[in-house]
């Protein structure tokens, strides 16, 4: 039997569209065992993983597909379901990890991890998510001219803490992708890049007082905005409180404020004002998951 466990993800970080991603400590998790004739998948706490039309075994079919293996049989629980579901936090990316590494251990271990961060990256269709899902840490993903997949971690310095706040809605990739241009001028893309390789190197060198800055974008943040109602208040109400920078977690509506590790109420001062928003929110204070996805044989 296989566990797997798989973090969630923030993608995009500021400027850093469909390029930087981070693995943060929210978990699913899934155990897997080989059976013969049998073909059982439970959800032992009640909850979903991954979308509707369950992710992880589509995942699953779709890897054997692939390599025209007929499997004999599974039996799969879900152990924990702790990723909100379309709330750019990575479960797509997540429950496509899981299933990838499920069908890997039941056909005996075929692929490499620079095969399944490569077929993760073909299912989701970029791979900020799913490499910082199994690689851990904030990930610079790119993808090389013969379709290879090049990664690179980011070292954060130590000092900062992650204030993810979860709306009660639902927003999907493919209607936050709707919403921005076909094109950009050359001088929004010089902003981006410059924003982007300063973020980096704020971050690597502790310069965090160049967050606010550095996390600026003109890709997508400004036309998905008008997706989250009252996403500039809260990013306001976090500026007010004391945050070093705030911005859309993936495709949103999940936004997350950078904090300074030793602020220890900044949830407790902006909670008054964050009830009386439009949504009802949900935080987190979160770390950054440096382990990835992991596997435990039991």
């Amino acid at each position: 039997m296989l566990r797997i466990r798989v973090p969630a993800t923030s993608a995009n970080f500021g400027p850093g569209f469909d390029v930087l991603g981070v693995a943060l400590s929210l978990f699913n998790e899934i155990e897997v065992e080989k059976a013969n004739g049998v073909f059982d998948f439970q959800w032992e706490d009640g909850s979903t993983f991954g979308d509707e039309e369950n992710l992880v075994l589509s995942t699953m079919a779709n890897v054997f597909d692939l390599f025209n293996y007929k499997v004999p049989g599974y039996k799969i629980r879900s152990k924990s379901c702790a990723i909100p579901v379309s709330r750019g936090l990575g479960s797509s990316a997540a429950s496509i990890v899981a299933g990838i590494y499920a069908a890997n251990y039941l056909m005996g271990g075929k692929m490499t991890k620079e095969e399944i961060s490569a077929l993760a990256t073909k299912f989701e269709g970029h791979p900020d998510n799913v490499v910082s899902c199994i690689e851990g840490g904030m990930v610079i993903s790119a993808v090389g001219e013969n379709g290879e997949i090049l990664s690179s971690q980011v070292k954060i310095a130590p000092g900062l803490k992650l204030v993810v706040m979860v709306p009660d809605y639902k927003l999907s990739t493919r209607m936050a992708r709707s919403v921005l241009p076909d094109t950009y001028s050359r001088a929004d893309m010089v902003y981006n890049v410059s924003h982007a390789a300063l973020l980096v190197t704020s971050l690597c060198r502790g310069e965090f007082n160049k967050l606010r800055v550095a996390l600026g974008d003109r890709i997508h943040q400004p036309y998905r905005l008008r997706l989250i109602p009252g996403a500039e208040a809260v990013f306001e109400l976090c500026r007010r409180a004391g945050s070093l920078g705030e911005f859309i977690s993936g495709a949103g509506p999940t936004l997350i404020a950078l904090v300074p590790e030793d602020d220890t109420d900044f949830c407790e001062r902006i909670r008054p004002q964050l009830d009386e928003q439009v949504l009802e929110w949900k935080t987190y204070e979160l770390e950054i998951c440096h382990s990835g996805v992991s596997l435990e044989v039991m």
